[in-house]
C-alpha cells in the first residue's frame, strides 16, 4: 500500500512540476506571465484597496530600484540626472519598454501614473 502511495505521489509530483516548467516556456519571441489570484481590485484608489498595490506594482514596474550596493538605478528609467541643488530629476526611458497591446511606453504614460 505505501509503495502504491508513493507511486501516485510520484506521479502528481511530476505532472506538477510539467505544468509549472510550462509557464516559463517561450512562444516565438513573445514571453507572456500571466497572473492568477483570488484576490479582486474593487477600486483605483491605492488607499482603499488591499490587492491595487500588488498588481500595479507588477503592471507599472517603478522608474528606479536600489542596486544590491545600496544605490539607486534605473529601473523603467535607463538613464537618471538630478540637478546640482537635488531639485529636478530627470529620467530617461529605457527604450524596450512597451504595453501590452505593442504601444510604446511614453514620458506621458508615466507621469500619467504618477499624477492618477
Amino acid at each position: 500500500m505505501i509503495h502504491h502511495k508513493k507511486k501516485i505521489l510520484i506521479v502528481l509530483l511530476t505532472v506538477f512540476s510539467l505544468f509549472f516548467l510550462m509557464t516559463f516556456v517561450s512562444h516565438g519571441e513573445e514571453v507572456v506571465l500571466r497572473i492568477g489570484s483570488p484576490n479582486m481590485v474593487s477600486t483605483a484608489n491605492l488607499v482603499f484597496d488591499d490587492y491595487l498595490p500588488v498588481f500595479a506594482h507588477i503592471s507599472n514596474p517603478p522608474l528606479t530600484k536600489m542596486s544590491t550596493e545600496g544605490q539607486i538605478v534605473g529601473q523603467s528609467a535607463k538613464l537618471i540626472e538630478v540637478s546640482s541643488d537635488n531639485t529636478i530629476w530627470t529620467f530617461h526611458l529605457d527604450d524596450s519598454l512597451y504595453w501590452s497591446d505593442g504601444q510604446k511606453v511614453t514620458p506621458q504614460d508615466v507621469k500619467f501614473t504618477i499624477e492618477f
